[in-house]
């Protein structure tokens, strides 16, 4: 009897401790995941921009900040560092400290080299040390405002004005060559009627004595695009009869 409420009380301490030690990771699973948030801060501060692990650090501290102040997570700040221990203004330079579970997070990885990268790993092993209320920190207020999303680009307006530039092209071609063909037609004209003008003063000049003959003459008129034209005609002129002698 005494060996079996011994062998249940070693069970219930062993299962307390159990639950004690997964706790934490249990609990890790469960947190919230600010991934893009750390990649849009490495971003807007330029990380990695020099071999340098203040960059690295300025980055941490903005990342806490937004999540503190902006987000309203209060579980999440930075993780206080001892003197002489690597760390940016007196806390770690590439993780963040979960204040409920003692966790930290790794959100820059190889900081202070060309090929860091950001990253959100939870550092929940068993053999991951736990941290203390006493080693979180709050952060200070965000240096920097989030990126605001651009705002959409108005639909370009409809194009209404180059279908009624080809109407207005299409018509003047025809006026224009509708124009051309009266022209040709009233030159032509023209020249009929100064040829018949011609002809009648002519006859009324010879009167019965003269002699009527065709000579060719150059004259001047206008035909397409009213354009100078000279050209021959052929007219009747009379010429005198001689007197008898």
């Amino acid at each position: 009897m005494t060996h079996e409420r011994t062998r249940s009380q070693v069970v219930g301490v062993f299962a307390v401790i159990l639950i004690l030690l997964l706790a934490p990771s249990l609990w890790a699973q469960s947190l919230p995941v600010y991934r893009t948030l750390v990649e849009d801060v490495a971003r807007e501060l330029g990380y990695p921009n020099r071999v340098s692990e203040a960059g690295a650090g300025q980055v941490t501290r903005e990342v806490a900040a937004r999540i503190y102040w902006v987000v309203g997570d209060h579980d999440f700040g930075l993780l206080k560092k001892k003197p002489g221990q690597n760390q940016y203004e007196g806390c770690a330079i590439d993780v963040l400290l979960h204040k409920p579970t003692g966790i930290t997070i790794d959100i820059i990885g190889a900081s202070g080299v060309p090929t860091s990268k950001t990253q959100w790993l939870v550092q929940n092993k068993a053999t991951d040390p736990r941290y203390p209320d006493t080693d979180f920190v709050v952060p200070p207020k965000p240096t920097t405002s989030p990126t605001p999303d651009p705002p959409d680009e108005p639909d370009p307006p409809a194009d209404t004005l180059t279908p009624r530039v080809g109407a207005l092209e299409k018509r003047a071609a025809g006026l224009e060559a509708q124009l051309a063909g009266q022209a040709a037609a009233l030159a032509e004209l023209m020249e009929r009627l100064l040829a018949l003008a011609q002809r009648v003063a002519i006859l009324e000049h010879a009167g019965p004595v003269g002699e009527i003959v065709c000579v060719e003459v150059e004259v001047e008129t206008s035909r397409d695009s009213w354009l100078p034209h000279r050209h021959k005609i052929t007219v009747p002129v009379c010429r005198p009869k001689e007197p008898p002698e």
